[in-house]
């Protein structure tokens, strides 16, 4: 099915735009299948959202020229999530599509959907999605990775490095804290500043690893005496770059 057929099918659809590039490419499509005053984008932001995504988020929305509204939400309240354990995706996925769900039913859409493409099926936050009956437009148009890369063609190419849950850097079963999430964000900020956008930052105890993909590695390796002083600021001690695999 193509996807613009799917989407005209909706009266007014709410899209859960996290910010990354697959939910923000399924924005743009939306609000030309169906006109942006039939369109409603709903971002959640929690401890765990990368201060890069909200930017993203804000400036699809506005290009996409759709009404945009930014939710907060208090994950850390919440037991599942704070642990860390293996469900934590499944918990902290449900959360905010719960959220995405209120404020669409206030505001009069019949149907929300997400950003998950066909690769994706198997993955636990989709089945935080089916449970709470969010379509995923990808999926029942049978489009994978490649398909929805393809379709983003033209969009900014920071949408692609939106940072994803900054958990996903701590590992699993050491719980979260709010401190090392900040850290942590605090940390990719600047090395985005200094032009590695793809660069991620885990944890590893108190010390930070320092993740970039070969095509930054090279040179965040020439200049990692700056990008050490930089991520120190950020409150790790301890600062390691591994190569990329």
């Amino acid at each position: 099915m193509k996807l613009q057929h799917y989407l005209k099918q909706f009266d007014r659809l709410a899209i859960a735009l996290s910010g990354g590039a697959d939910s923000a490419c399924l924005l743009r499509e939306a609000a030309a299948a169906l006109g942006p005053n039939r369109v409603l984008a709903v971002t959640v932001q929690t401890e765990c959202t990368p201060q890069r995504r909200l930017r993203m988020a804000k400036r699809i929305a506005a290009l996409a020229d759709v009404e945009h509204v930014i939710m907060q939400a208090e994950v850390l309240s919440d037991k599942s999530i704070l642990e860390n354990g293996p469900r934590r995706a499944y918990f902290y996925q449900r959360t905010l599509l719960h959220a995405v769900l209120d404020e669409a039913w206030i505001r009069g859409c019949e149907q929300t959907a997400d950003g998950m493409h066909a690769d994706e099926a198997g993955r636990m936050e989709r089945e935080a999605g089916e449970e709470l009956h969010i379509i995923s437009p990808f999926i029942a148009c049978g489009m994978g990775a490649w398909q929805v890369a393809a379709l983003r063609k033209g969009m900014a190419e920071d949408a692609a490095q939106g940072g994803g849950c900054l958990a996903d850097r701590i590992p699993a079963g050491t719980p979260l804290t709010l401190d090392a999430l900040t850290r942590i964000d605090e940390a990719e900020e600047a090395l985005l500043r200094l032009g590695y956008p793809a660069a991620r930052v885990r944890l590893d105890t108190d010390a930070a690893l320092v993740y970039a993909p070969e095509g930054e590695y090279s040179s965040l390796a020439a200049r990692w005496n700056d990008a050490e002083a930089e991520l120190q600021k950020a409150g790790f001690d301890t600062v390691r770059l591994l190569a990329p695999v």
